[in-house]
């Protein structure tokens, strides 16, 4: 990855091809790549690099290799001898795999380091660094439930209250609300009789 970087490669417009024979016969597969944009040839020369005796083709448009991205990873089969294979892959895939491992076993040697450290078990401190991680990933997903969950509480709440005011009542409902008609009572009163009621004077004798 070294190499990659002192020779100022634009990762995400460039392709690697391995399998070269170091011989006349790998033009074909550079014209091949040349029919999609102006490049630039870059041979790893880095013995110690993974990418040994690899060629790096960057182009100077990005357009170039997104024009190649359909076909990536693409094996060439050389026309004169068909046993002769080249692979085409794109660089920023390949190096971001390697930068990735690279950076997973390192942080792995210093988990072992501070486990050493601290006297605890290696898988126990281990443990603890993937809680950490995963609560770190749940953090976005919890903040778009707290979001969206008030929103969802107030539109149950208009709900029920809507259903409420418009339901119909039931009979049930009926029979609580009105009690059944009571017979009307009839009042008496004690009244004093006088003796010109008993007597009207249509009926007195003169």
């Amino acid at each position: 990855m070294e190499f990659i970087a002192n020779s100022g490669i634009k990762v995400p417009n460039a392709v690697i091809v391995s399998g070269l024979l170091g011989s006349p016969e790998d033009e074909e597969i550079i014209d091949f790549l040349k029919k999609y944009g102006s490049a630039r040839l870059v041979s790893v020369t880095d013995a110690e690099s993974e990418f040994y005796k690899n060629l790096i083709i960057e182009y100077q448009d990005g357009a170039a290799t997104e024009a190649l991205s359909s076909l990536l990873p693409y094996t060439h089969e050389l026309k004169e001898n068909p046993s002769v294979r080249y692979l085409v892959q794109a660089l920023a895939s390949i190096y971001t795999t390697k930068v990735g491992c690279n950076v997973t076993k390192t942080y792995l040697i210093e988990i072992k380091k501070l486990a050493k450290l601290s006297g605890k078990e290696y898988e126990e401190v281990l443990r603890d660094m993937m809680s950490e991680i995963s609560e770190a990933i749940g953090t976005g997903s919890a903040d778009e439930v707290s979001v969206a969950k008030p929103f969802n509480t107030s539109l149950e709440t208009v709900e029920t209250s809507d259903h409420q005011m418009f339901r119909s009542p039931s009979l049930m409902d009926f029979g609580q609300d009105c009690p059944e008609p009571k017979p009307p009572t009839i009042l008496r009163q004690n009244l004093p009789i006088r003796e010109s009621d008993l007597h009207p004077p249509e009926v007195q004798k003169v």
